[in-house]
């Protein structure tokens, strides 16, 4: 989906504070974030389908919300359209906050699945797919404008640049975004120059490195 998330190389939006290290500057965000891993561990949504809910806000909303602001409302959304949440009980859950009267309980059974699933044998990897290029291969990103979600930043289409490493073998987003975990596929670092992304405005001679797809990317013959 091109939108106005896909914001890389934009202009107008002002440098990228550096400084702050802080991962959570409030309690609510802290809980938002819990909430998000804790849905996709019972099977709610996957992380793909969050962020396509999140791409589906209104511009003007998207731009004037903060990063967990941003999450909130991915989950407030999703919960809606899943039939989870109504939107009485959404506005209930908003007036308790507000007027401070939230209630905390006890879940052991939810305390179990978190510690199951973040042990080292729950992150095992995909079955490997072959990959189609090898490490040096070059490659040009395709120039595509899918409706639904998608990695393939637009920037970087039609961009040719190099195949760094192959990463290993994930759940294609474009499909997990629909609910379609069966879809996996190779991944690459790929290495593209920064005058072939931003022309004679490119800084010097660095190379920016974005981890593809295998089906964002073809060969240069294909695409001549």
């Amino acid at each position: 989906m091109d939108g106005i998330h896909d914001m890389g190389g934009m202009h107008g939006f002002g440098a990228v504070p550096t400084s702050d290290d802080v991962q959570f500057h409030a309690q609510w965000e802290r809980e938002t974030y819990a909430m998000m891993k804790l849905l996709g561990m019972q099977g709610q949504f996957n992380t793909h389908q969050m962020r396509a809910t999140v791409e589906r806000m209104a511009p003007k909303v998207y731009l004037e919300s903060t990063y967990f602001e941003r999450w909130l409302t991915g989950i407030e959304d999703r919960l809606l359209e899943d039939g989870v949440l109504s939107q009485e009980e959404l506005r209930e859950a908003h007036s308790t906050v507000s007027d401070g009267t939230k209630t905390q309980r006890s879940d052991d059974d939810l305390v179990s699945l978190v510690r199951e699933r973040f042990s080292a044998d729950a992150f095992s990897n995909q079955t490997e797919i072959d990959p189609r290029f090898e490490e040096g291969d070059s490659v040009v990103a395709k120039n595509s404008h899918p409706f639904g979600h998608t990695r393939l930043p637009g920037y970087v289409r039609r961009a040719r640049g190099s195949i760094r490493k192959y990463l290993g073998t994930f759940h294609l987003p474009d499909a997990a975004a629909r609910g379609d975990t069966s879809v996996t596929e190779p991944m690459y670092s790929v290495g593209f120059d920064a005058a072939e992304l931003w022309g004679d405005d490119a800084e010097g001679n660095g190379t920016i490195y974005i981890d593809l797809f295998e089906s964002y990317l073809e060969s240069p013959e294909s695409n001549d």
